[in-house]
C-alpha cells in the first residue's frame, strides 16, 4: 500500500480543514514520501490537506487516467502520374511507410489525458464511500473534471515532461477493480494500493523531491524523505519482508521491527507492532477509521470533509466551482476567491500576488514561477 505522509502544506491549496485533497489522486497534495527519522509508530501526522488533516483540507480531484493513442494506418501510394481511372501496372508495388523496429519503446502516455479517464475509476467509489459532496454521477464527474483539471493534471503533466514521472493509464482499469471491492475505510487515500501504479517516478536515488504529489517522482525501490524545509531526496527504501535497519529504512507502507519490514494496519485492523497506516491512528489496539462528515455535519480535527467541500465555522459547506460567486462563508473548490469569484489558480507567468494565487503555489516578481516549482526550481 502507498501510504502517504501528510505534511502540513498550504502553500498551494490552503489549508481549511475541510476540504481532502484526492486522487488526482493524487489525493489532493498528499505524497509518498517517508517521515525524516525512523519511526516505531504510527502515530497520524497532520496533512495540510492535499486533502489536509491526513486530510489536508484541500478538495481533492481524485487521482487518473489517459487512453493509449489510436494506431495510424500506413499509407499506401501509387505513381501520381497515372490517370485517375487506371489500375496501376501489375508489377507496381505500393510503398508501405516503414514500420518502426520490432523494439521500439512504445510512444509515452498523455499525462494530460488523465482525468477525463480517472473520472470513471474514480466517481463511483467516492459516491460508494460519500468522498465527494456530489448528488450523483454527473455531478461527481463535473466537480471531479473542474478540479482535476485545474489543480492536478498541470501538475502531473510538469513532472512528466521533464522526465521525473511516467504515466501508466492501463493501471486505472486494475485500480478501478479494486476501487470496487475494497472497504472504504480501508482506502485511506485515492492512490493507494494497486491505483498507486497509475504515476511511476522516473527520478534515482539521490534526486531532489517534494512534499505531496513532488513525492512521486521517486523511482520504484526508493521514497522521498523530506527535510525539515520539506524538500527532499529520493532514498532507497526496503519493501514489506525485507531486511531493514538505520540505514536502510522501509517504504513508507511498512515499519521495521526487529530488523524486517513489516506492512502497517489499515482501519479496522490491529494496530500491532508496525503500528497504523500513515494518518491513522491506533485506538484501544484498533486502527480507527478517519471520520467523513457530511455536509452539514460538524468538521475539525480528524473530522475531514468530503471532496467538493470546506469546513467553515466547524461545519461542512458546499466549495462553490469556479466562476461561482464567493466569500468567507461561500468557499471556493479550487481554494482561490478573486474579487469575489472562485477562480482557478494562476498559470505561469500569470499575475499574482501571494502563492496560493498561483498553480505551481509560488508567486515571484508579481508572477506565477514555472512548472514543475518548489523544490525542482532550487
Amino acid at each position: 500500500m502507498r501510504s502517504l505522509i501528510i505534511v502540513a502544506l498550504c502553500a498551494f491549496v490552503g489549508c481549511d480543514d475541510g476540504a481532502e485533497g484526492g486522487a488526482q489522486a493524487g489525493d489532493a497534495r498528499v505524497g509518498r514520501t517517508v517521515d525524516a527519522a525512523p519511526r516505531t509508530d504510527a502515530a497520524p501526522m497532520t496533512l495540510a490537506d492535499g486533502s489536509a488533516d491526513p486530510d489536508l483540507d484541500v478538495v481533492d480531484a481524485g487521482d487518473g487516467d489517459a487512453a493509449p493513442s489510436p494506431a495510424v494506418d500506413a499509407d499506401v501510394t501509387f505513381d501520381a502520374r497515372l490517370p485517375a481511372d487506371a489500375a496501376p501496372p501489375a508489377d507496381a508495388t505500393p510503398s508501405i511507410d516503414a514500420a518502426p523496429p520490432a523494439d521500439a519503446a512504445p510512444p509515452a502516455a498523455d499525462p494530460r489525458t488523465y482525468c477525463e479517464s480517472a473520472v470513471e475509476v474514480f466517481c463511483p467509489f467516492y459516491l460508494r464511500c460519500g468522498r465527494m459532496a456530489a448528488q450523483d454521477m454527473d455531478d461527481c464527474r463535473a466537480r471531479f473534471a473542474d478540479n482535476c483539471e485545474a489543480l492536478y493534471e498541470p501538475l502531473y503533466a510538469s513532472l512528466v515532461d521533464v522526465g521525473r514521472l511516467r504515466y501508466v493509464p492501463e493501471a486505472l482499469a486494475e485500480c478501478a477493480a479494486h476501487l470496487d471491492v475494497v472497504r472504504c475505510e480501508a482506502q485511506v487515500f485515492d492512490l493507494d494500493g494497486p491505483c498507486g501504479r497509475v504515476w511511476v517516478g522516473d527520478s534515482p536515488v539521490g534526486a531532489v523531491c517534494g512534499p505531496g504529489i513532488d513525492s512521486f517522482v521517486c523511482q520504484p525501490g526508493s521514497a522521498c524523505r523530506l527535510g525539515l524545509d520539506f524538500c527532499g531526496t529520493c532514498e532507497p527504501a526496503a519493501a514489506v519482508g525485507d531486511a531493514c535497519d538505520d540505514d536502510l529504512r522501509c517504504g513508507p507502507e511498512a515499519t521495521c521491527v526487529d530488523g524486517t519490514c513489516v506492512a502497517r494496519a489499515v482501519p479496522g485492523e490491529p494496530c500491532g507492532q508496525a503500528g497504523c497506516v500513515v494518518g491513522i491512528a491506533c485506538v484501544e489496539g484498533t486502527c480507527a477509521p478517519r471520520t467523513r462528515p457530511g455536509l452539514g455535519d460538524a468538521c475539525g480535527a480528524g473530522a475531514s470533509c468530503p471532496y467538493a467541500a470546506a469546513c467553515v465555522g466547524g461545519v461542512c459547506v458546499e466549495a462553490h466551482p469556479v466562476g461561482d460567486a464567493c466569500d468567507a462563508e461561500n468557499p471556493c473548490a479550487a481554494n482561490r476567491c478573486a474579487a469575489g469569484v472562485c477562480a482557478a489558480p494562476g498559470k505561469p507567468g500569470e499575475a499574482c500576488a501571494e502563492g496560493r494565487d498561483c498553480l505551481a503555489g509560488v508567486c515571484e516578481g508579481g508572477r506565477c514561477a514555472a512548472l514543475p516549482a518548489g523544490c525542482f526550481a532550487r
